[in-house]
């Protein structure tokens, strides 16, 4: 627990994997906290939600432990992915795939996991969401999630670099995206510095809020019609 550094945390990460790992099929935060009879609900919460802390502690510490108990020059690592079937649409990388679990492509999200193994004996080390073309061609639903995005300088960098003669593939494994990513990058964004790239977002967000304020509008216009309808 020391890797995890503040009391605060140490504290709250037991909790919330206890509550990952205990019964009850909701593994959101306040059924969780509800059934582990805690009364610390916004302090889980602010420990997923808003708490900004480094892993690498904890990752390398896992990795030590791994080796430790698995380790050898007869272990193997293991790649390998999983999938959540999921509802709606605003879970982080949600969205109609190929669910291994289901076998067929469905409303899921996909982890992919990597495993030390020696004999019958596995060992996670490692495991990260996959966000599909889906997610990451839309930097609006990134950011309304939350999720971290590429600036415009780690953009036009990447798409100098294939100018330059990268390869496509080769530029994709280099930073961890997905080649079909890099070629909406280049379809957007090819030609452009990076002030103009800029500029390309902040028009997009405006655009975006412009779109939110007219359906709000809108939904105000009919309410008031509807109103209006039953007083005739």
């Amino acid at each position: 627990m020391d890797r995890l550094g503040h009391k605060t945390r140490q504290r709250m990460c037991p909790l919330y994997v206890a509550g990952l790992i205990g019964p009850g099929d909701r593994k959101s935060i306040q059924p969780m906290a509800e059934r582990l009879a805690t009364s610390n609900y916004d302090q889980l919460h602010h420990f997923i939600a808003d708490g900004v802390w480094d892993a690498t502690p904890l990752e390398t510490e896992l990795l030590n432990q791994a080796d430790r108990l698995v380790g050898g020059s007869d272990a193997v690592l293991v790649i390998d992915d999983t999938s959540l079937p999921k509802k709606g649409e605003r879970s982080v990388g949600v969205a109609a795939q190929y669910a291994s679990a289901l076998g067929k492509t469905a409303n899921c999200q996909t982890l992919v996991s990597l495993t030390l193994a020696r004999g019958e004996v596995p060992v996670m080390v490692a495991l990260r969401l996959f966000l599909p073309d889906s997610w990451t061609s839309d930097m609006s639903r990134l950011k309304r999630a939350r999720v971290p995005v590429e600036r415009e300088e780690q953009i036009i960098g990447v798409l100098r670099e294939h100018e330059a003669g990268a390869k496509t593939a080769d530029l994709a494994r280099k930073h961890g995206v997905s080649e079909a990513t890099l070629y909406n990058w280049k379809s957007k964004f090819g030609g452009m510095d990076v002030s103009q790239a800029k500029r390309l977002r902040q028009l997009e967000d405006e655009n975006a809020k412009l779109k939110k304020l007219l359906a709000e509008q809108m939904l105000d216009a009919a309410a008031l019609r509807e109103l209006l309808s039953k007083n005739v």
